[in-house]
Order: C-alpha cells, then structure tokens, then sequence
C-alpha cells in the first residue's frame, strides 16, 4: 500500500507542477481609458474698499478727494462699470445733499460725475486672478452749504463678461 500511495502522490504533484506551468485558458487581461475633464465657471467678483473723503469743508474752493481700490477677479475677460442707484450721485445725509455730484476717475484719467446709469470703467480686460483698479473720487465744495453730518452714496461696480 505504501507503494500507491507514492505512486498517487507522485503523480497528483506532477499534475500539480504542470498546470502550474501551463497558464489557465481563462486567464485574460485588459486596459481602457478613462477620460477626466473639468469645467471651469465663468465667474467675475469685484470688491471695492470703502473710501473716506477728506478736506470736507464745505464752500471751500479745493474739493474733498479720497482714493480706493476694486479688485477684480475673472474667468473672461470683462469690462468693469459704475453707477450710483442710491442717490444719483449725491453725497446725502438723511434727506439733506450736496448739489454737485461726487466725481470719480480711474487711476490718472480725468474725473466723471457719478450718475446713475453705468459708465464704463475699464473696458475689455484680460482674465485675471487679481487685478486692482485704483479708483479716485473728489466732492467738489465751492458753493456747497451743507450742515455737518456724515454724508455717503454707494458707488456700485459691475463686472460684466466681454470679448479681449
């Protein structure tokens, strides 16, 4: 019996050795690709810092000024405008305003009253992750007779999309 049983045993480790050897019919391999995309949003935000004028003395022959910056942060390129919805443009104090309109310009160009429709501020600019435009504004004083108090208006930037 001892002899079968070696004679099995040999010949299940044979069988063994060549299955190992030979692969398996059903073994198989494969590959593929996977496609990754992104969709970047257009998004435009403009943040202005407030801005306090001085030299407020009213009758004064020197406007009142003050500087300010808006940032600007877009995915196309945009043209920014302003406009003054609040009060026309009028620096008010309650029911009491100046009657000249507070003026702004953008870096060394040449002061505009602020109104109520939108005016242009920079046009067709490039897409940026930052962008500060320097904003200036003067309340002309000559022949204004306003009591004291603190007078404001709210100047609203607007990004808009545009074409570079």
């Amino acid at each position: 019996m001892t002899f079968v049983r070696t004679i099995a045993t040999a010949a299940a480790t044979a069988a063994f050795a060549a299955a190992a050897i030979v692969p398996a019919a059903d073994a198989a391999t494969g590959s593929g690709g996977q496609l990754v995309t992104g969709t970047v949003l257009s998004a435009i935000t403009v943040t202005p810092t407030p801005v306090v004028l001085t030299g407020m003395s009213p009758g004064s022959a020197t406007p009142a000024s003050g500087t300010g910056t808006v940032a600007v942060t877009s995915t196309d390129c945009y043209t920014l405008s302003v406009s003054d919805t609040t009060n026309e443009g009028f620096l008010k104090f309650g029911s009491t305003a100046f009657t000249a309109r507070l003026q702004w310009k953008l870096g060394a160009g040449t002061f505009a009253d602020l109104v109520t429709a939108s005016t242009t501020v920079a046009a067709n600019q490039p897409v940026t992750l930052a962008t500060n435009h320097s904003i200036s504004y003067q309340q002309p004083l000559a022949g204004q007779n306003v009591p004291a108090g603190a007078y404001t208006t709210t100047a609203t930037f607007t990004g808009a999309s545009s074409t570079c």
